[in-house]
């Protein structure tokens, strides 16, 4: 049994997990005695991920910026996310094996299909 929903309490969120351990490897622990586990659910090899970072936004559109090959412009791409865990999203389309997309909050320009790209630390100059 999994809760189906996490409650929030002073030290943080949790979720309730009731589990049948064999008695050998629950010899050491005692009953109402709080853990932290990590669960995995799968493996997916061979998949395309990125770190979770600012660009990542749940809603109603999932796209990145990918980098365009002179480093000058980043184009908007559309892609389609696949399992996200607490570190990494996978992507299940819209990306190539070493595309390079802007890591950074896309808030002031996610309406643009294409942005220009200033170097770190230098200033757009008209």
């Amino acid at each position: 049994f999994i809760a189906p929903q996490a409650t929030v309490g002073s030290s943080g969120s949790s979720v309730a997990v009731r589990l049948a351990l064999d008695p050998e490897a629950s010899a050491s622990l005692r009953p109402f005695t709080e853990v932290a586990v990590e669960l995995e659910l799968g493996v997916r090899r061979n998949r395309p991920a990125l770190p979770r970072g600012p660009f990542f936004a749940s809603g109603d559109t999932s796209f990145v910026y990918v980098i365009a090959p002179d480093g000058r412009t980043a184009e908007r791409r559309d892609v389609r996310y696949g399992a996200i865990d607490g570190s990494f999203v996978e992507i299940e389309s819209g990306l190539e094996p070493g595309d390079r997309i802007v890591y950074n909050s896309y808030a002031a320009f996610r309406t643009h299909p294409v942005v220009e790209l200033v170097p770190e630390g230098g200033r757009l100059v008209e």
